[in-house]
């Protein structure tokens, strides 16, 4: 098989350990990096492979789900093995463990080229099938991760900005970004691991301050910046995201790395640019936020940083 579509990758602007809480997100799709299908009668490579082979324990956890009368997605498993063992793999620059959906675009592709009569969501049957298709990719993506909001896949194959209201409400997001605010990315140059991070995130909230300051703060910065993004109300933005980006380092300090906090603080105290997670953090990518793109990409750029400015491929 060879399939020249691709499957983007996507940035979790907003909701970072927000949206598996209940809380609002803003999903959207980054088309700097994609993946796609091919066969790798063409070219064998290591990462050829490799991808081949973690397709293959893909199938073969789909498969055990099918034999217990447990999954969701009515994949055609039997032609997706048979291209498997005829050297089907994901071809895909998508950075792994960044936080950026390198998983949930596999899912997207798998589902959208496998599944027998697949969910094609319009605005006419949205409100039916959107946490239907959302239901089935939380059950695909959690072997990647153990647990899984079905988020990432869900963009990767919509293709489409996606405002989660809350656990039951998806929409699509109408996009109006603020005036004179500039989105870019920071490599930490650290793969993340999102597993143990959200099982972390379960055990602090057992503590009742973490919670509190949680629940009360950071889930109300969170929404609010969504909300003023989407109005494009620049002040209203600016002001939660910093009290977002504060909340963030102190009560998610532990997702950070390291070598990141005197940078994130530096930003706090300056306000020439604003940091935080992209995705559950530990490493991958740190998404920074300001008014003087240009200015900032030097300056950090000169310090060491690695910077990707938001752009399309």
């Amino acid at each position: 098989m060879s399939n020249t579509k691709k499957y983007y990758a996507k940035v979790l602007l907003f909701g970072e350990y927000g949206v598996i809480y209940g809380s609002m997100g803003l999903s959207v799709p980054f088309n700097l990096y994609a993946g796609c299908f091919e066969n790798s009668s063409q070219e064998i490579t290591e990462d050829v492979v490799e991808s081949n082979k973690s397709l293959n324990a893909f199938h073969d956890y789909l498969f055990q789900l099918k034999e217990k009368n447990e999954l969701i997605a009515n994949i055609n498993l039997e032609k997706l093995k048979e291209e498997i063992d005829n050297g089907l793999y994901f071809k895909s620059d998508i950075p792994q463990g960044f936080g950026v959906g390198s998983s949930g675009a596999v899912c997207a592709g798998i589902y959208d080229q496998y599944a027998n009569d697949k969910i094609i969501l319009t605005e006419s049957n949205w409100d039916n099938h959107v946490m239907d298709l959302k239901k089935a990719f939380v059950q695909m993506e959690s072997y990647f991760h153990g647990t899984s909001s079905g988020l990432d896949p869900l963009n990767c194959y919509l293709h489409k900005p996606l405002h989660i209201k809350g656990k039951n409400d998806i929409g699509l997001a109408e996009m109006n970004k603020p005036a004179n605010l500039d989105v870019f990315l920071i490599n930490t140059g650290t793969v993340s691991k999102t597993g143990p991070l959200v099982n972390l995130f379960f055990d602090k909230l057992r503590d009742y301050s973490f919670y509190k300051k949680f629940h009360d703060g950071f889930l109300p910065a969170n929404n609010n910046c969504i909300l003023a993004y989407l109005a494009g109300e620049t002040d209203l933005f600016y002001e939660n995201l910093s009290g977002l980006s504060a909340l963030t380092l102190e009560l998610f300090d532990p997702m950070i790395p390291d070598d990141f906090h005197a940078l994130w603080r530096r930003g706090l105290e300056s306000k020439e640019f604003l940091l935080k997670l992209c995705g559950s953090g530990g490493g991958g990518f740190l998404l920074g936020f300001t008014k003087d793109l240009n200015k900032i990409h030097n300056v950090l750029a000169e310090a060491g940083y690695n910077i990707t400015p938001w752009q399309e491929k």
